[in-house]
């Protein structure tokens, strides 16, 4: 069982933002703090922990910025094989290492939930939790993203978000399938691998919510 969310001590948050600050480009630095205030209202809307989700926020890309030899280098160190599927498509790394970098640098911040969220940001996964959702839309529509199908699917969110609460989990479904769709045409249109990762988890979601596996 998964523990309740804790309370997240601000003093920890601004360690982590002066952190990133320090190591991050200035764009990698916009970017996350738009996911992380993203994920932060997207968990109010849909009843999270909001600042857990702010916290994962900030967390999600500190690893986006090393190189593939970086990346693989500290899977080796940490026991984990180079899986095939990742191998061919080196920009999902990012989520696996950060997740196994955060309980080492912010022990106080390596909740399950975060930790997960964090590890699926990308590519998603056959299974995914509330969080692991929430982050991954936050990631595709938070406000500095200025590519067009990121433009388009953030209006079309927020422009047709469910009143009830009640009707939101199955439209954040519907929502994640749209955007695991738009990502996977658009690394088809560039002539990019499509990792398997990515194809399982838009199958099992669509599967999920009704559609045709």
């Amino acid at each position: 069982m998964i523990s309740p969310a804790p309370e997240i001590p601000e003093e920890i948050l601004q360690r982590v933002i002066a952190r990133l600050r320090g190591t991050l480009s200035d764009y990698r630095y916009r970017h996350t703090m738009g996911v992380a205030e993203e994920a932060e209202h997207l968990g109010e809307l849909f009843g999270a922990y909001p600042r857990l989700l702010y916290a994962a926020g900030l967390l999600h890309d500190l690893t986006k910025e090393w190189t593939t030899a970086q990346q693989e280098s500290f899977l080796a160190e940490h026991g984990i094989p180079c899986d095939p599927d990742l191998k061919a498509a080196p920009a999902l790394y990012h989520g696996l290492t950060a997740s196994l970098l955060v309980p080492e640098q912010f022990p106080e911040l390596s909740h399950p939930l975060l930790l997960s969220a964090v590890c699926k940001h990308t590519a998603g996964d056959v299974e995914m939790n509330l969080y692991d959702k929430l982050l991954f839309v936050a990631d595709y529509i938070e406000p500095g993203r200025d590519f067009t199908p990121c433009v388009r699917a953030r209006k079309r969110f927020y422009r047709n978000l469910p009143q009830k609460p009640e009707d939101r989990p199955a439209y954040l479904d519907r929502e994640v399938l749209a955007i695991m769709n738009e990502s996977i045409c658009n690394l088809i249109a560039k002539g990019k691998y499509i990792a398997c990762i990515s194809v399982r988890a838009r199958n099992a979601l669509l599967a999920a919510i009704g559609g045709t596996p």
